[in-house]
């Protein structure tokens, strides 16, 4: 082989070998920009319940934003308790007074929520909280929409801020996996 052709095939080479380099490079900053995204700023989650039916259905992949701060009565958000990761509907936050009528009616601060539910609301059985119920501070109490079913603060009480991990940001219908 000429040694001309000998330096331009040793010249592709390192031409490829830095472009197999880069794209690698560019590939790594992906994956960790991806990581950092998804475990800091966004979270995910699939809905394992049906307790916030009809507006999450069983099945769905949440997105939620972790980093929120600010959160409003009506927001959906994703809680961690004793471990489990359940998706409620905030009712009432700190200084807010919650009751159940016999009806149903949930009262906050003595109007009917904002969000009324398409199912009956419960009263809390003995072992729930005591209603009325004045939401204590740094804390929010949240229920499902699905209420005749759901596991909610009306039996565990309001939930810390700290155990909030963020607010639902959209929901991804995925069926028949």
């Amino acid at each position: 082989m000429p040694a001309n052709a000998d330096n331009a095939k040793k010249l592709a080479d390192t031409r490829l070998n830095k472009k197999l380099l880069s794209l690698g490079l560019r590939i790594i900053l992906v994956v960790l920009m991806l990581l950092v995204l998804f475990g800091v700023v966004f979270g995910l989650k699939r809905m394992d319940t049906s307790v916030m039916q009809p507006s999450v259905v069983e099945g769905d992949l949440l997105l939620y934003y972790r980093l929120a701060r600010d959160y409003n009565v009506g927001d959906v958000v994703v809680v961690n308790l004793d471990g489990r990761d359940m998706v409620l509907r905030i009712v009432a936050k700190a200084g807010q007074k919650v009751n159940i009528t016999e009806n149903g009616k949930v009262l906050v601060d003595d109007y009917p929520e904002a969000l009324e539910p398409f199912y009956k609301t419960e009263q809390p059985d003995e072992t729930g909280v005591k209603l009325p119920y004045v939401v204590p501070e740094g804390k929010i109490f949240v229920m499902g929409d699905y209420r005749e079913a759901t596991e909610d603060s009306r039996e565990f009480g309001a939930v810390h801020m700290n155990d909030v991990k963020g607010k639902l940001m959209g929901r991804f219908q995925v069926r028949n996996f």
